[in-house]
Formats: structure tokens, sequence, C-alpha cells
């Protein structure tokens, strides 16, 4: 009986122990934050058009998709984005747009989208991108000195700054490699505006087509 009671003892302190160690917060193990690299964002996210996937609010508990709102929905439809660098100086850049439309998917598997976009160049949007070294991320902000041509109305509010969600970025290589996975490379921006946080999700394009009035692009 002695030997038991002492067993039982043993084991009581064990839990009690393993109990105390699990419960401090010192022994909480925090996930890695993911490091984005300056140079490799900024070159791939030049190397295709974006098409607008998602748009949403979040208050509190509660989120709004914004494609039920008819200006939203027509800018998801129609508007591309491209993240334009001067080609004789990098460093001058613009957040521009090309227009388009969709049109019904005949020629990929699965929930492929298909658009036609117009061969023109692109339009600036009066937002510049650039590396924020502070966050090590990428910002969309108000171009202080934009260019003289500008799109039809700004995808963002005027004064908020866009921040890449670095958790958020995912880049795919090539067209061959979207087709074999069925999946394609985003960008996940959030910006606060009006005391709202919006997310807006982009998804890279691959052109594979072309007519003497539009390139073909598809979005898996």
């Amino acid at each position: 009986m002695k030997c038991i009671g002492a067993f039982a003892l043993l084991m009581a302190m064990i839990t009690a122990g393993c109990s105390k160690k699990n419960d401090d917060p010192g022994e909480t193990v925090k996930p890695l934050e993911t490091v984005l690299k300056r140079d490799e964002v900024m070159k791939n996210v030049r190397q295709n058009l974006y098409h607008i996937e998602e748009w949403y609010i979040v208050k509190g508990k509660d989120t709004t998709f914004l494609n039920s709102d008819q200006h939203y929905d027509s800018l998801m439809k129609h508007v591309y984005i491209q993240f334009y660098a001067n080609p004789w100086d990098s460093t001058q850049t613009w957040l521009c747009y090309r227009h388009g439309t969709e049109a019904p998917n005949t020629e990929f598997l699965g929930k492929a989208k298909i658009f036609n976009v117009v061969r023109d160049s692109p339009l600036a949007l009066g937002f510049d991108y650039g590396w924020d070294d502070a966050e090590g991320t990428l910002s969309i902000l108000d171009d202080t000195f934009p260019p003289l041509i500008y799109g039809p109305t700004n995808v963002f509010p005027e004064n908020v700054t866009a921040k890449l969600d670095k958790s958020g970025y995912r880049h795919v290589n090539s067209l061959d490699e979207a087709k074999t996975s069925h999946t394609t490379g985003f960008l996940k921006f959030g910006y606060q505006h009006e005391g709202k946080n919006y997310t807006v999700l982009l998804k890279q394009m691959w052109g594979y087509n072309t007519t003497a009035d539009f390139d073909r692009f598809v979005v898996f």
C-alpha cells in the first residue's frame, strides 16, 4: 500500500509540474513572421496584370463584400491593375490599369476566369507604390507627383496607404506552372478608410492569346 501511495504522489507531482509548465506564458512558441524580400517582391509584381478577385470591409464581427455594390463590382470586372515602372528609371513607379471585359471560359478546366483586355497603353490611377523599409512590405499610396493621365476613377480612396499583408503574398512564375497547379499568385492589401478596415485581393493574370483588338488573359 505504501508503494502505491508513493507512486500516486509521484504522478501527481509530475502532472502538476507539466500543467504549470504548459500554463507558463513564457513557454508559448510564437509563429515566425513571414519575411518578404524587397528586390524579389518589387520585381515579381511588375511581371503580371492583376485581377481584383475579392474586395471586402471588416468592421467588428461584420464582413461586407463589395461586389454587391455596383461601383465596386464594375471595377472588379473591368479594371485590371498593373504595377508599372519607368523602363529607363525603375525608381519612377505608378499604379496603373488596363480595362476590358470578362468572357466565357471554354478553354480551361475548373473555375478559371477569362478576360479580354483592350490593347492599349496602361493608364495611371493617381497612386504610387514602393517599399516600406520600416514595415518590410509593399505599400500603395497617393502619388505626390502624379502623371498627367488619370483613369476614370481612383481604385483606392484619396489619402490612404494600402499595405501588402506579409502572409498574403504568393508569386507563380509561369503560365505552365499556373495551369498545372490550377492556382495562381496573389497580393492581399489592407487599408483603413473612415473607420473601416478594407481588404483587396489581387490575382495574377496570364496572357495566352492576342488579337488585333485585345489580349486574352486567364486567372486560375
